[in-house]
């Protein structure tokens, strides 16, 4: 996608800076021709409203109010009869213009010819191919962003208008029909920057709850667009409107085009106001100051004019620099967003573009020279020119690898921190698997993160089928991540990261559903990497804040994102390894898993005459939770209870999902005094987890314990069943659940 984007982006520049070779060799043809006359037609011939000073015109003595009756003896009473003469002016020679002044006829020797304006042209230039530059770079860098396909858009319209040849195209009777062309990118331009305007940061209320708006952005600018375009037509072949040109102009140049600047400044200030956080702020206060000499510009063009003044020359001059200023702004308030590096990009394509280039230089240069010295040597001109076909396919053969080669050499030499990074990364996704358990893989995959990106804090977030997203590791304590984090799968910022398949940041993703943004809070998470296998969400790498508060590099983020790709490959391979043992939903053994540790366990117990103890758990009154704050919720509780648990136990024990909300613990070497130490503080670590339900209440559980001790010198009896162990450890716990729950209950078994 990436490619195809690029050659898109080459063909549409290519595309341009031919327009604009062609609109300068045009402009320089019509200087040429030039003699600085504005003409109006009438039914007598050609009116001169005025001349332009120190031009060819003023030089031969025509002023305005002067009748154009013909050129070199032909007759020019309509501006179609006066472009024809045109034609034939040369700036080496002198023309004679007839015109009636005073009722007298009057011949006068013009020169054609005026100076090529290369200050304007430059600038234009200049303007055009940094809108060009701007269109690629989003095109290239932001595909997924609404503002980016938006500035693209305007970048390549305004950059079009700029490169459009007044003779784009002829038709009979009507030459220039780039004007009715540029009419038409002028109201989509409307269409599109107050687009852009309303969704600066994000989209803004009013947008969302009216639907209609932009929708009415396009239809207002592209109708007035057509309205003009139309009329020029129209106009052109003499076909009658019930409009008038003169109407149409005034309706868009003068009306529309001061409304398009007003409302954009009022879409850029309503957003500034509303921007709740600070960075959003500054971001949209710089799009609206880098918009305002735009608006500026626009109405001083405008009114001056309508006021009876007369427009300065240079407020033309400096229109293309005025235009780009808007644009730019906009590309850094996006950049400030860190969807990409603007310095890496220009940076590396600036290293790129010089060095492909020599290897091009040098590619040509060796066929050119070896079919220099073959000519010369070898007899023949076939056999040189079957040999230059030969080193020319060879060198064609050998030019791909050369770029590679050469791209693999800039990487090392100007970019050695993004090659030794890259290297690390590829190192920590290959080193992964070895770790062995999911827990300690996510334990190396965090600290070595933070050690790479100098991080405060990372984490890793794993989920389960049910929606839920649980701290599988952290470190640098970045908040409460001991805490799962509830996710739906239909949550817009989800959505979005499923989508898009990139790092994210929080900001971001919080404009696109401000509820994860107060889920992600206890996190401390700056930036969101999504774990995907097969476009569905495994799991996120949550990175937290940079130390000194530096941004995340766009060069960064790619890198995260080839890296979450192995990641996410690696713990699904495991995951699948460990779901034949291990409960999906709270990461304790399977009940069937289990049994057999506690089979073991028993034998080993009357074999060797050492203790053992079987705890039976269950949560008390669980079915309340799942009843008044959902499923979800539950299973989130649930979730939390058996790490708790988990956490309270040596690490010789072994703990077991035995059904719903019951768990069997099994502890070695653990005699009735020492087994009733354990269960008590696990009672009491339990009464103080909460969980906090949507509407903020405080979810509290407490758990009832029924205990079986097994405590026999070897040789003295026969071991008892596994199932009659359960019936006493349940019996136990049936005790505690009707003494009154939150209570432990303790029993023997005899051999």
């Amino acid at each position: 996608m990436r490619s195809r984007r690029l050659q898109w982006a080459g063909a549409i520049g290519l595309v341009l800076v031919v327009l604009m070779a062609t609109t300068t060799a045009d402009t320089a043809q019509r200087r040429e021709r030039a003699v600085g006359v504005d003409l109006e037609e009438t039914e007598n011939g050609l009116l001169v409203l005025g001349v332009s000073p120190g031009g060819p015109a003023e030089d031969a003595g025509l002023i305005a109010g002067d009748l154009l009756v013909k050129v070199e003896g032909r007759e020019v009473l309509d501006f179609a009869a006066y472009d024809r003469a045109a034609t034939t002016f040369d700036p080496r020679a002198r023309f004679d213009f007839q015109v009636l002044r005073d009722s007298r006829l009057q011949v006068l020797e013009v020169t054609p010819g005026r100076p090529f304006p290369w200050l304007t042209t430059i600038i234009e230039w200049l303007a055009c191919l940094a809108y060009l530059a701007l269109g690629a770079v989003a095109l290239v860098q932001l595909p997924g962003d609404l503002r980016a396909r938006l500035l693209m858009l305007l970048s390549l319209a305004i950059a079009l208008e700029l490169a459009l040849p007044v003779d784009l195209l002829s038709l009979p009777g009507y030459e220039n029909f780039s004007f009715p062309v540029v009419a038409l990118l002028v109201g989509f331009q409307i269409g599109l920057e107050l687009h852009l305007a309303s969704s600066i940061p994000s989209r803004q209320r009013f947008g969302r709850h009216r639907r209609w708006l932009v929708p009415a952005f396009y239809g207002v600018g592209c109708g007035l667009g057509s309205m003009l375009a139309t009329t020029l037509i129209f106009d052109s072949f003499g076909i009658e409107l019930p409009w008038t040109l003169e109407l149409a102009e005034t309706l868009v140049w003068d009306v529309g085009n001061t409304l398009w600047a007003v409302a954009v400044t009022i879409l850029l200030t309503t957003a500034v106001a509303r921007c709740r956080d600070a960075l959003s702020r500054q971001q949209t206060l710089l799009v609206l100051l880098a918009g305002l000499p735009w608006s500026i510009h626009m109405l001083a063009l405008v009114w001056t004019g309508r006021l009876g003044g007369v427009s300065p020359e240079w407020l033309g001059v400096v229109e293309p620099v005025v235009l780009v200023v808007y644009p730019l702004g906009v590309l850094f308030a996006i950049f400030r967003y860190q969807l990409f590096d603007l310095e890496v990009v220009v940076k590396r394509g600036l290293v790129y573009t010089v060095l492909t280039g020599v290897l091009v230089l040098i590619f040509y240069a060796s066929i050119g020279a070896g079919g220099a010295l073959l000519s010369r040597f070898l007899p023949g001109d076939d056999t040189s020119i079957w040999l230059v076909a030969f080193a020319t396919l060879v060198l064609g053969l050998l030019f791909a690898p050369m770029r590679r080669a050469t791209q693999r050499v800039i990487d090392r030499q100007f970019f050695p921190e993004r090659t030794a990074l890259r290297e690390k990364l590829i190192h920590l996704a290959s080193d992964l698997p070895a770790r062995g358990s999911l827990p300690a893989m996510g334990q190396n995959l965090v600290e070595e993160i933070c050690d790479m990106f100098g991080l405060e804090a990372a984490a890793v977030l794993l989920g389960a089928e049910s929606g839920i997203l649980s701290p599988l590791a952290s470190t640098g304590a970045p908040g409460r991540t001991d805490e799962s984090l509830l996710l739906s799968n239909c949550d817009p910022a989800v959505r979005v990261l499923q989508r898009t398949g990139r790092p994210l940041t929080v900001d971001h993703l919080t404009s696109k559903s401000p509820t994860i943004g107060d889920r992600l809070r206890p996190f401390g998470a700056e930036v969101l990497v999504p774990l995907l296998r097969r476009d569905q969400l495994i799991g996120l790498l949550v990175l937290g804040r940079k130390l000194g508060g530096r941004p995340f590099p766009a060069e960064e983020l790619e890198l995260l994102n080839h890296l979450s790709q192995h990641v996410a490959t690696a713990f699904e391979y495991s995951q699948l390894y460990e779901s034949a043992t291990r409960d999906s939903l709270t990461g304790l053994l399977r009940r069937g898993a289990v049994l057999d540790a506690l089979n073991r366990e028993l034998d080993r117990s009357f074999r060797f005459g050492r203790p053992l103890a079987l705890a039976m758990v269950d949560i008390d009154r669980f079915k309340d939770v799942n009843d008044r704050h959902g499923h979800l919720k539950g299973d989130m509780t649930l979730k939390r209870v058996s790490e708790t648990i988990s956490r309270g136990l040596r690490v010789t024990d072994q703990i077991g999902r035995y059904g719903g909300e019951e768990f069997l613990i099994v502890l070695p070497e653990t005699d009735a005094s020492g087994v009733q130490v354990v269960v008590e503080k696990l009672r009491d670590l339990v009464e103080k987890v909460t969980t906090t339900a949507d509407n903020g209440e405080e979810i509290r559980v407490t758990i009832s314990i029924g205990v079986v001790t097994v405590d026999q010198r070897p040789g003295t009896g026969e071991a008892p069943e596994v199932n009659d162990l359960i019936a006493a450890a349940d019996a136990a716990l049936y005790r505690a659940k009707t003494g009154g729950r939150n209570r432990v209950e303790m029993r023997t078994a005899t051999g």
